[in-house]
């Protein structure tokens, strides 16, 4: 019912997101039913609203934002229908989208939140396909981006995690590439951020 409302009347900002949220929610849905066919089918008409959202109002950033979701969403489904071709494609989508978001609203730490997970999840793509290089390309811009987050407040949970988990990835990959001594390093630093983690949150009885 919504559609023909945003069609008519394109600044209902409220129905749009709606109208997205239904989206989203019926991929989810589907995606746990294991209709991964009919889960992409409405990831991918996310994909088209928001690219026409985007391409109405170009100044509108939060149009952007949510077409990265979208590409990330259906990069998850087509990465569990075991079609990495195409899920890299969306997943590289999403990544570029975040970057472009996070260079023109600087120190957003939204926008920097995204290009962290965008990055991780191509780079886990990337790696499950053997391309090395490229793939360790993606966990150190998530490694930078997310160091770049805690170092401005080391006291969010999340953004420590995300920190975390790129040295832990970065790990595991020079395991696979044969570098055991760069290997070694970002294990040590992943333990080091998970050991740290686990004593505030024991200090502060769960409470980061």
């Amino acid at each position: 019912r919504l559609a023909p409302l945003v069609a008519q009347n394109p600044q209902e900002e409220m129905a749009q997101r709606e109208l997205m949220k239904g989206h989203r929610r019926l991929g989810l849905a589907l995606r746990s039913l294991g209709k991964m066919d009919e889960a992409a089918a409405a990831q991918n008409a996310w994909v088209t609203h928001a690219e026409t959202l985007g391409a109405s109002q170009p100044t509108n950033l939060r149009w952007r934002r949510y077409l990265a979701e979208a590409h990330e969403e259906l990069g998850d489904t087509l990465q569990a229908h075991d079609k990495l071709a195409e899920s890299t494609s969306s997943y590289r989508a999403a990544a570029a989208i975040a970057r472009q978001l996070s260079a023109r609203a600087r120190g957003n730490k939204d926008y920097l939140v995204l290009v962290t997970g965008t990055s991780l999840r191509l780079g886990d793509i990337l790696l499950q396909q053997r391309d090395w290089k490229n793939a360790l390309a993606e966990y150190q811009v998530s490694r930078d981006t997310a160091h770049q987050l805690t170092s401005s407040d080391p006291s969010v949970y999340s953004w420590r995690q995300g920190l975390a988990i790129a040295h832990q990835r970065m790990g595991d990959l020079y395991l696979l590439d044969g570098n055991p001594d760069a290997a070694v390093k970002e294990c040590a630093r992943y333990l080091e951020l998970t050991l740290e983690t686990y004593e505030r949150l024991t200090h502060s009885n769960g409470a980061f």
